[in-house]
């Protein structure tokens, strides 16, 4: 398979790729959280996750600056996943990081204090 994807990133855009290998790269569905502030609800992309012990400690989620300005001044807020299995408050927020990917995208990175 790594045979199969240096020839396709090494040829031209119309290049033929087996199922395999297009199911990698398949446009799968973001997994959608919200973040809701006391006036307004925003869904957020779920970039990546930490899980130590069972526990998820750290979530990435790609968002905007509108959303990193209400975190930066100390606004409360929830974020949610669709189903709502996954919840917690910005009271239970350890750390928080963020970082500009390109002009108006964000990476937020948020550490979980264990309950």
């Amino acid at each position: 398979m790594e045979a199969e994807m240096q020839r396709i990133l090494s040829n031209p855009p119309n290049e033929i790729m087996s199922s395999e290998l297009s199911e990698l790269f398949s446009e799968e569905e973001n997994i959608l959280f919200t973040i809701n502030f006391e006036e307004s609800s925003t869904e957020i992309d779920m970039d990546s996750f930490k899980m130590v012990s069972g526990e998820i400690t750290r979530f990435c989620f790609r968002t905007n600056s509108k959303i990193i300005r209400k975190i930066m001044s100390g606004t409360s807020y929830v974020i949610r996943n669709e189903d709502e299995s996954i919840s917690f408050q910005s009271e239970r927020v350890l750390d928080c990081n963020c970082f500009l990917i390109d002009g108006n995208s964000y990476i937020l990175e948020i550490s979980l204090k264990n309950d």
